[in-house]
């Protein structure tokens, strides 16, 4: 039996509401959170995203040196990979114009 995962995320959206789950001020900060969560805990996720800062702006970490962004991801362990990752994304979401409405109409 196939399941409509959105119709039922739909039903529970609308009857709880909002779950605010994922502490992020942007759709972007939550896509690199996810990233730099991946094998560590959030509190050291948490100290990575504080350790972008004001360079957490999608243009700022396209352009950023990988080795800049290893050093400031640090706290979150696998510092190296985890920027390559990050990298990897950012050419990604390039060609979608660093736009998350961009990617919702590639459904």
């Amino acid at each position: 039996m196939q399941h409509d995962y959105s119709l039922i995320f739909k039903k529970l959206h609308n009857h709880y509401g909002p779950q605010n789950w994922w502490p992020a001020d942007s759709p972007f900060e939550m896509m690199i959170g996810a990233i730099l969560v991946q094998n560590t805990n959030w509190r050291n996720a948490a100290k990575a995203l504080h350790n972008l800062g004001n360079r957490l702006e999608p243009e700022i970490i396209f352009q950023m040196p990988e080795a800049e962004l290893a050093e400031l991801i640090r706290s979150s362990g696998f510092y190296k990979m985890k920027a390559k990752r990050i990298k990897a994304f950012m050419q990604w979401f390039e060609i979608c114009h660093f736009s998350v409405e961009n990617i919702k109409k590639t459904r």
